[in-house]
């Protein structure tokens, strides 16, 4: 039976090594080999916009070992984060969550270190390091048992982690759709869904970082199903988890967002959408959803501040984040 771990840990501030206040905390939930990280940064007294690394540490002596399990926004002092992986193997390096021993978030912007232990040693910043320095010298098939190790308990695990799934199908179909696609045989109504799909990460290389808008568009156009489109934009596609490696590199831990996940597998689809504002072309992801104060709130949380049609409740729409 898989370990069950539920916890609530208070994280601090650390400037030049020295633990100042606290600024937010971290949720910890692992039950069923799945374990998901809900991270809340309070940082009031910072206004600036900056980009943090999560990850998990364990320890090895003095040495921090982290291991790098996703990423964080903080704007106008509040930063969120929602992650999930699989328990038995923490950012696929082989290690389980009981043998983690803290939170630790690289803030290089602003010249500080957040972090948080469960295991009461204090945290000395100037000690961590990456988990790679720690297991340079092992040997790959270590890595591949743990990559079959993660296969096996994705399998068990569709709701949560299908986005991750190998199945050559899905490409097969949506290849098929693309040759057969009309803008009258395409169009769906928001909340309306295709057949439940396995989907598949792949691996392949974009490299979106260098490719402008309209690339990355082209390369989505490739992929994805379009759709009817919606109000206030020129253009939407249909597009699912798998498809976020056309996105931009900086966008790519999306697959791994809580609240994307969540509308992914309720809707069983996404959307991706480009508009014109003052001339310029601007696109955004968009997850299918039911307007309520709450869900805002939640939605705000994970990136995906801004909805698309009437504000009232149990009006249907999409929640969208921009894509700069």
């Amino acid at each position: 039976m898989a370990e069950y771990i539920r916890m609530v840990s208070y994280l601090n501030m650390y400037k030049n090594g020295e633990k100042k206040q606290n600024c937010g905390f971290a949720k910890i939930d692992s039950r069923n080999g799945i374990c998901r990280v809900y991270v809340n940064i309070q940082m009031p007294f910072i206004r600036e916009r900056f980009d943090c690394k999560v990850h998990f540490f364990l320890r090895d002596g003095d040495v921090l070992y982290g291991i790098s399990i996703g990423t964080a926004t903080v704007e106008n002092g509040r930063g969120f984060a929602g992650i999930s992986m699989v328990s038995s193997n923490i950012g696929n390096m082989g290690y389980g969550i009981s043998e983690m021993s803290g939170i630790y978030i690289t803030t290089d912007e602003v010249g500080m270190i957040i972090a948080s232990e469960w295991d009461d040693i204090p945290i000395q910043t100037y000690n961590f390091k990456d988990i790679s320095e720690k297991r340079e010298n092992i040997e790959q098939t270590t890595y591949k048992q743990a990559d079959m190790q993660t296969e096996k308990i994705m399998e068990q695990q569709p709701e949560d982690t299908a986005y991750m799934q190998a199945n050559k199908q899905a490409d097969m179909q949506v290849d098929k759709q693309e040759e057969n696609e009309s803008d009258t045989g395409m169009e769906t109504e928001s909340g309306q869904v295709y057949e439940s799909e396995e989907v598949h990460m792949e691996t392949e290389s974009v490299d979106s970082d260098e490719n402008n808008h309209r690339e990355f568009w082209n390369s989505l156009g490739k992929r994805c199903v379009r759709m009817k489109v919606v109000d206030g934009f020129e253009e939407c596609m249909r597009m699912k988890p798998c498809d976020i490696v056309c996105l931009p590199k900086k966008y790519w831990a999306l697959g791994q967002n809580s609240f994307l996940l969540h509308g992914y597998y309720n809707y069983r689809y996404l959307i991706a959408a480009r508009y014109i504002e003052d001339g310029v072309e601007k696109y955004v992801v968009g997850v299918p959803g039911v307007y309520h104060g709450n869900e805002k709130i939640m939605a705000s949380m994970f990136g995906f501040g801004t909805f698309t049609g009437k504000e009232d409740d149990g009006e249907k729409g999409f929640w969208c984040m921009n894509l700069e």
